[in-house]
């Protein structure tokens, strides 16, 4: 230990936040991450296609548990989430608990993404139980199309499959671009290898043009990533959440429909659409968007409150723990 001591003292005073070996490390990540990054999702995505789901959900456990030891900022945001969620009453073991399922549905949301090549059309049909698809056919019937609104919330990747089980209905889901653009159209080809449509998210013109054809499009909007969004009270306090979806709807007048899946313990998949938002039209059109967001919100408490574990919040979003997660970060 003695003759380690030195090279010990070196590695503390390299990892000192501004030490040149750490802006060194960090120009080195910058420049080298993305491709790393990319050509383990080739290997995933190669790899998982032949993986089991015996073997692949286990597997992914494994990593969530070891991501959840690990802590960092990530376990702390969603920590600070879901006390929100649970109310301050909340015993902190309740609270680890429903993080780490957390961190078990996104694990499970990659794998089911990396192996969604290899499903049939028959292994959807045969997990996937669906209530409300009567709304979706009425709100069609008012010809200006329908925004299916959701959260990062259960199985997302196999909620985004659910409408090839219904030709009748012509699905778009815009997604948000990856800062590698190789990462973005491998995923986009993941997605869209059962037939589902991807769309960039900032090709809205694209995503108008399908919903004056009368068609559906999904959207999650519960990650303000633009910083663009509006305050609004969410379980109890305020949050900042995307209204991009609410404006939409105001603006093609395509009718907002609530819906997300959930896990079963069995492994089946059930998925929910709810009644269309009633949507307010006064002419104000930023006091319009403020009160159909709390209308939304409402929504997602419902959603959210049903399931916490299942909803993969790892994004600051309650305005009161900014100063606190800035000073992490």
């Amino acid at each position: 230990m003695v003759y380690l001591s030195p090279y010990l003292a070196r590695w503390r005073r390299a990892r000192k936040p501004g030490s040149v070996a750490v802006r060194r490390a960090g120009r080195l990540t910058a420049q080298k991450y993305p491709s790393v990054m990319y050509w383990l999702y080739r290997f995933c995505a190669f790899a998982l296609f032949y993986t089991h789901e015996a073997i692949g959900y286990p597997l992914f456990s494994l990593l969530a548990w070891l991501a959840y030891a690990r802590g960092g900022r990530p376990r702390q945001i969603v920590s600070r989430n879901m006390r929100h969620v649970l109310g301050p009453g909340a015993d902190e073991r309740c609270v680890q608990r429903v993080v780490r399922e957390a961190y078990c549905n996104l694990a499970w949301g990659y794998y089911e993404l990396f192996h969604i090549p290899a499903f049939a059309k028959e292994d959807f049909r045969r997990r996937m139980s669906i209530e409300g698809l009567h709304y979706i056919d009425e709100a069609l019937a008012g010809g200006k199309g329908v925004l299916l609104v959701t959260l990062h919330f259960g199985n997302t990747e196999v909620l985004l499959q659910a409408p090839l089980l219904f030709p009748q209905w012509e699905f778009m889901v815009p997604v948000e671009r990856t800062h590698d653009e190789r990462i973005f159209r491998l995923v986009r080809r993941l997605r869209e290898s059962q037939g589902m449509r991807v769309a960039p998210v900032d090709e809205l013109l694209r995503i108008v043009r399908h919903l004056k054809r009368n068609h559906v499009v999904g959207i999650a909007a519960d990650r303000d990533v633009t910083g663009s969004g509006v305050s609004v009270s969410f379980f109890g306090a305020q949050a900042r959440l995307p209204d991009g979806a609410v404006r939409l709807a105001m603006r093609t007048g395509a009718a907002l429909l609530p819906g997300y899946g959930w896990r079963e313990r069995n492994g089946r998949f059930q998925i929910r659409i709810m009644p269309p938002i009633q949507m307010q039209r006064s002419g104000n059109a930023d006091d319009d968007v403020l009160v159909n967001m709390r209308t939304l919100v409402a929504a997602f408490e419902q959603i959210v409150g049903a399931h916490p574990g299942q909803w993969m919040a790892f994004s600051p979003l309650w305005e009161v723990d900014a100063p606190s997660m800035a000073a992490t970060n």
